[in-house]
């Protein structure tokens, strides 16, 4: 019986989003504390203000992020607010790779697909540059499905 094991496409983003969390936490005590100081400067608070709020948002956006998994015939995509997504190698359309966000060791995928209502939908997520579980990945679903476009790989 052949083991049928997920492997994982997207990038692992924990690191990040629990830095991002520390940081929310600190400025949140640094805003209570500068909330029950009187003497606390106007112009600080509002920075801290908006420190808070690029982070959280930046933290809700990494939390949103899909995980995309796949296995010699599926790809599997959990995101936090559906239940998860199975999509058959042959419903793949399109894997797209853009060539600009290669920075800092990841890149952005865009992989489009046939749901169930054979609509055509999208994913995005991020995934590190140059993975060889990539390279295999994509063969994978050529293998499945020559009428694949793979844009710029």
């Amino acid at each position: 019986m052949e083991d049928f094991k997920k492997t994982r496409l997207s990038a692992n983003l924990l690191f990040i989003k629990v830095l991002f969390l520390f940081v929310i936490v600190w400025i949140s005590v640094l805003i209570i504390q500068d909330a029950k100081n009187e003497s606390s400067d106007f112009k600080n608070s509002i920075e801290q203000k908006i420190v808070l709020l690029t982070f959280t948002s930046g933290f809700v956006y990494f939390l949103i992020i899909p995980t995309i998994y796949h296995d010699h015939l599926n790809i599997y995509i959990n995101k936090i607010n559906k239940k998860q997504i199975v999509i058959p190698f042959y419903k793949i359309r399109s894997i797209f790779q853009n060539p600009i966000s290669n920075l800092r060791g990841f890149t952005n995928l865009t992989i489009e697909y046939l749901d169930n209502k054979s609509e055509l939908q999208k994913v995005i997520f991020r995934s590190p540059y140059a993975n060889i579980k990539l390279s295999k990945f994509i063969e994978s679903v050529k293998a499945k499905n020559p009428k694949v476009q793979i844009v710029n790989p």
